[in-house]
């Protein structure tokens, strides 16, 4: 989308269709993240979005995919960095300096982009959670950041009828609750949330 509109716009256009998507997370998930990883990464999340907020409605959107694609890349780099080292390292200690540093980032870059994933992985993934408690806590992360950018969003003016609308029609294409695209429907959220 983001090739079509400036960046900011697609943002805007996206974040109510994440939100409806987080309702079916949040569900799936509820209640199986590290309550310890959340202390340390979500006030971090809350504050890159506070830092995120005024950079959202000053970078231009050039900048914008620029920040986006160095992200990428970075996270890439790292990855394949990692994978070549050889036999995995031990799994790393829990850390709030190193959680709050890494959902700061998470958050801003959240907030600029929906970008948010790779720099909150640098932090969770080391840790060697338990699949699903790494899904739920990651999936709770997600879903209070975006519903807390709706904030700013609709400050900014993001969230314009215009924007809403599209939305609207968008939603029916993103994938929501408990796999319905996949034919997962009558089953139970755990079932459907670990296949």
């Amino acid at each position: 989308m983001a090739l079509l509109l400036p960046a900011p716009q697609a943002a805007a256009i996206s974040l109510p269709v994440l939100c409806a998507m987080d309702i079916a997370g949040l569900r799936a998930w509820w209640g199986r993240w590290s309550r310890r990883e959340m202390l340390a990464i979500l006030p971090g999340g809350l504050l890159g979005i506070l830092l995120g907020s005024p950079a959202f409605g000053a970078m231009s959107d050039r900048m914008t995919k620029l920040m986006v694609g160095v992200i990428a890349l970075a996270f890439l780099a790292r990855t394949l960095w990692l994978s070549r080292r050889g036999a995995p390292p031990e799994a790393a200690a829990p850390s709030r300096w190193r959680g709050g540093f890494w959902s700061t980032v998470s958050g801003f870059t959240s907030t600029i982009a929906h970008a948010g994933g790779p720099p909150l992985a640098v932090y969770l993934y080391p840790l060697r959670l338990e699949r699903a408690r790494l899904a739920a806590t990651t999936v709770v992360f997600f879903g209070v950041v975006n519903y807390v950018k709706l904030v700013p969003y609709a400050l900014l003016g993001q969230l314009s009828p215009g924007n809403l609308l599209t939305s609207l029609v968008l939603l029916p294409l993103a994938p929501s609750a408990c796999g319905w695209a996949s034919g997962c429907r009558g089953a139970s959220a755990t079932r459907c949330s670990t296949s």
